[in-house]
C-alpha cells in the first residue's frame, strides 16, 4: 500500500484535496446523526448492547436515512460519482483514508455515493481493521464484530457521560463498552512494560468525566458497580480523583453491625455481592484520600508512586495468579456500637470511623505487607476457620480452590515478627456485572507464637486468629473485603490490599 502511494504523490495529494473539498461542504453533525441511525438493538443480545447495522442492499443504504439527508448525501452537488479519487486503486484511496482523516472525515467521503461507500465504509473494507488496530490492543478477526465493535467505541469514547441526565440506555451502553475495553487491557499479552493502547483510552475517557469523584448513582447496577471497582486503582490516585463522600456508603455495612457473620459467606459464588463491596471500596476512597479524616490519609499519601494500587499488571505475569508481595490496611472501631441507630447517627456523619484515628486513639498507622511464600499441595483450612469462612462445596469450585501459604508482617518490621498465614482461592464462575475473573479469596493471620508452642489458630490455644475474606478484582492486583476476629465476631472490619 505504501509502494501504491509513493509511487503517485502528485495523484494522492490532489485526491486528498478533492476529498477534502467535499467534505468540508457537509455537516458533522449529519453524518454522526446518519452513523447513530445505524445502531440498531441485536436480537437476543442479553447486554442490550447496541451495534452497528451497515447497509447492505441499495434499499436499505437508503432506509437508513431520512429524506433530506438523503437526497444531501446522495444527489449532493459535490457527490464523488465523477471525481478523480474513485479513479485511484483501492489501495492508495483506502490509504488515505487510513492516513489523512478522522473517522468522521472516513464517514462523510463513504457517504458521498454508492461506490464511495463500498470501497471504504463496507465492513470488510481494510480501513476499519487498521483503524481499528491503531487505537486498540485487540482486533476481532470477523469483520461484522470488527466494524461493529469499533463503531460502538467509537461513540462511547467521544461522548461525555452524565450520569444525572443522559438516559438509561446511553449509560448502560458508554459503562459496557468502558468495562469491556477495561478488560481487555487487563487480560491482553503484551510485553513486558508495554503501554497498552486500549487502557491509555478508558483511562483518557474516565479522567475527561465527572465518573471515579462521586461513586454513585441514581440507577446503580452490577455494570455501574464492576466498573467502579476495577477502576478503584484510579480511585486511589489524588493526581485522578478526589475524596467521596461519608454518604456515598454505609458504616453499617462496612461493619456488619447486627450481622450474623458466621451464617453465610462473605463472598457469594452465586449471588452478586458487588453492591456490598462498593460500600467498602467507597469507605476506603473516603479514608485514603481525605486529610479530614485524619485516619489512613497520612500514612498512604507519603508512599512512593510505584508502591501505589495500579489497575492491571505490566511485568508479564498471568492477572489470574495470585502476586507474591501484597500493601494494604485493614481497619476497626471498638467499642463497636450496640444497634443501628447509634451508628447511623454521629458515626456516620462526624463521629469517628475507625480505630486508625490520630486524633485520639494512635501516633502513626501502619502499613501491612503480605508475602505469599508459595502454593500448597495441603488442602489446609482447620475448623477454627471454616466455622466462620467456610469453604465453598455446592458451586462447583472445589476443583479449582488453591491454597497459599505466606507470612504477614508491617512495613519496615522485622523478619522475625511477621505472622504466619495459610489460605485459598477460589475462582468465581459467574460474569458478574458483565464480566469474569473474579476470585474469592480467603486467608487467616494468626499470633506469631515461639517454637515448640501451641499455634494460635488451634482450639483453645492462646493469640488471636483474624480471618480474612475477600474479592479480588479482575486484573488481578487489588483485594476488597472484610476481616473478622475468628475468637470474637464483634471484631471485624474492612480491609483493602494492593500487589506491589
Amino acid at each position: 500500500m505504501l509502494r501504491l502511494t509513493q509511487a503517485f504523490p502528485d495523484l494522492t495529494i490532489q485526491a486528498t484535496a478533492d476529498f477534502q473539498e467535499i467534505t468540508d461542504r457537509m455537516e458533522v453533525e449529519k453524518v454522526e446523526e446518519i452513523w447513530r441511525n445505524w445502531l440498531r438493538p441485536q436480537e437476543g443480545d442479553t447486554e442490550d448492547r447496541l451495534s452497528l447495522q451497515h447497509p447492505s442492499t441499495d434499499q436499505e443504504y437508503t432506509e437508513n436515512m431520512e429524506v433530506d439527508q438523503e437526497e444531501e448525501v446522495l444527489q449532493h452537488p459535490l457527490a464523488i460519482q465523477n471525481s478523480r479519487l474513485l479513479a485511484l486503486p483501492n489501495e492508495i484511496l483506502q490509504d488515505i483514508a487510513i492516513r489523512y482523516f478522522r473517522d468522521v472525515d472516513i464517514a462523510r467521503l463513504g457517504l458521498s455515493c454508492k461506490e464511495a461507500y463500498a470501497r471504504i465504509l463496507s465492513v470488510d473494507a481494510p480501513v476499519w481493521r487498521a483503524r481499528h488496530r491503531q487505537m486498540f490492543d485487540v482486533t476481532p478477526k470477523d469483520p461484522d464484530e470488527l466494524h461493529s465493535e469499533y463503531s460502538a467505541r467509537s461513540i462511547v469514547l467521544r461522548h461525555k457521560l452524565d450520569i444525572k441526565k443522559d438516559s438509561l440506555i446511553d449509560i448502560h451502553e458508554w459503562l459496557y463498552e468502558m468495562l469491556t475495553m477495561l478488560w481487555e487491557a487487563m487480560y491482553v499479552s503484551l510485553p513486558v512494560g508495554a503501554v497498552s493502547k486500549t487502557y491509555e483510552l478508558v483511562l483518557k475517557t474516565v479522567m475527561s468525566v465527572d465518573f471515579l469523584n462521586r461513586p454513585v448513582s441514581p440507577n446503580p447496577s452490577d455494570i455501574f458497580y464492576s466498573l467502579h471497582l476495577c477502576l478503584t486503582a484510579l480511585a486511589l490516585d489524588d493526581e485522578i480523583c478526589t475524596s467521596c463522600y461519608r454518604e456515598d456508603y454505609c458504616i453499617v455495612i462496612v461493619y456488619s453491625v447486627q450481622e450474623h457473620i458466621a451464617s453465610w459467606p462473605f463472598i457469594d459464588h452465586q449471588e452478586s455481592c458487588l453492591w456490598k463491596l462498593m460500600h467498602f471500596r467507597n469507605f476506603w476512597q473516603r479514608h485514603l484520600m481525605n486529610p479530614t479524616e485524619a485516619t489512613f490519609y497520612g500514612s498512604f499519601s507519603q508512599l512512593p508512586k510505584e508502591l501505589k494500587p495500579k489497575v492491571r499488571k505490566t511485568d508479564g505475569s498471568n492477572p489470574k495468579d495470585l502476586s507474591k508481595s501484597w500493601l494494604g490496611y485493614y481497619s476497626c472501631i471498638h467499642p463497636l456500637p450496640h444497634g443501628i441507630g447509634r451508628f447511623t447517627g454521629r458515626q456516620a456523619n462526624t463521629g469517628r470511623q475507625s480505630c486508625a484515628d490520630l486524633d485520639s486513639h494512635l501516633d502513626q498507622v501502619e502499613l501491612m505487607t503480605l508475602e505469599i511464600e508459595s502454593r500448597s499441595s495441603e488442602h489446609f483450612w482447620p475448623a477454627t476457620c471454616s466455622s466462620i469462612i467456610p469453604v465453598a462445596q455446592d458451586w462447583g469450585v472445589p476443583d479449582s480452590r488453591e491454597y497459599f501459604k505466606g507470612c504477614q508482617n508491617t512495613l519496615g518490621g522485622a523478619s522475625d515478627a511477621s505472622n504466619p498465614m495459610f489460605g485459598f482461592t477460589e475462582p468465581i464462575q459467574q460474569d458478574f456485572g458483565g464480566i469474569f475473573g473474579w476470585i474469592r479469596i480467603c486467608f487467616t493471620i494468626s499470633e506469631r507464637v515461639g517454637r515448640g508452642q501451641v499455634p494460635a489458630w488451634v482450639e483453645g490455644a492462646e493469640g488471636w486468629v483474624h480471618g480474612y475474606e475477600a474479592m479480588l478484582i479482575p486484573g488481578g492486583r487489588l483485594m476488597i473485603g472484610r476481616w473478622v476476629d475468628l475468637k470474637d465476631e464483634s471484631g471485624n472490619g474492612p480491609f483493602i490490599f494492593w500487589d506491589v
